[in-house]
């Protein structure tokens, strides 16, 4: 599982994602960052592990990039990440076009908040 103040990356089709385990601890403001070579914005999903409820969901918020949050209770999330699925697959008589792949990552840091 990621630790506060970590990079996961991977290669993804746009009809794929992957998934990341992420503690997140009390009391403390994060940023979590996504980027792409994909010419349209990455998608991400918390789900807690426990329960699978949904925590956050970026395309409910314009599918931001970047956004900062803090943690009122420790919580183990998964988080989904994945890419727009804009096009389908094309069949080519018996053939099948492979996806093409975009490198795609997401961030995490823990952030000091000033008294």
């Amino acid at each position: 599982s990621l630790v506060p103040e970590s990079c996961f990356s991977n290669l993804l089709a746009t009809d794929e994602s992957f998934e990341v385990p992420i503690e997140l601890i009390q009391s403390r403001d994060y940023r979590m960052s996504l980027g792409s070579t994909y010419a349209y914005k990455v998608h991400v999903k918390f789900l807690d592990k426990t329960t699978g409820v949904l925590v956050y969901d970026n395309t409910l918020n314009d599918t931001v990039q970047v956004f900062e949050f803090q943690m009122f209770d420790n919580r183990m999330v998964r988080a989904i990440v994945s890419l727009p699925h804009e096009h389908g697959k094309k069949v080519l008589g018996g053939l099948t076009e492979k996806p093409k792949r975009y490198c795609v990552g997401i961030k995490i840091e823990s952030m000091i908040t000033r008294k």
